[in-house]
């Protein structure tokens, strides 16, 4: 929350942040495919069809077996993109118009 302070003189809540690089997982498509087979255990189960309900079942345990033997360090956002998206969101906010939107949406 901005003090009143703060906001007259034009200070936003960030301007005296000590950032860290911000760690984020790689990009994957196993949650759809854990999706898929949650939906297809779902639908056996629901229509007392046991075996679709197994299958789906072992899809997701082998789902999660693979994510969890799978090394996946991911990547870190660095301190100046961080910085740079902030003083970005700050101008936005103070102008109330966003960058690069022609039609100010």
């Amino acid at each position: 929350m901005i003090s009143g302070r703060k906001k007259q003189r034009g200070e936003t809540y960030n301007d005296d942040k000590e950032y860290k690089h911000i760690h984020m997982p790689n990009n994957t498509l196993l949650g759809f495919v854990m999706s898929v087979f949650f939906f297809i255990a779902g639908f056996g189960l629901v229509f007392y069809w046991y075996w679709l309900g197994l299958l789906g079942g072992l899809g997701v345990l082998a789902c999660l077996a693979y994510r969890s033997f799978k090394k996946d360090d991911g990547y870190h956002v660095e301190v100046p993109e961080i910085v740079a998206t902030e003083e970005q969101a700050a101008r936005e906010f103070k102008t109330g118009i966003k960058e690069g939107n022609p039609w100010n949406l």
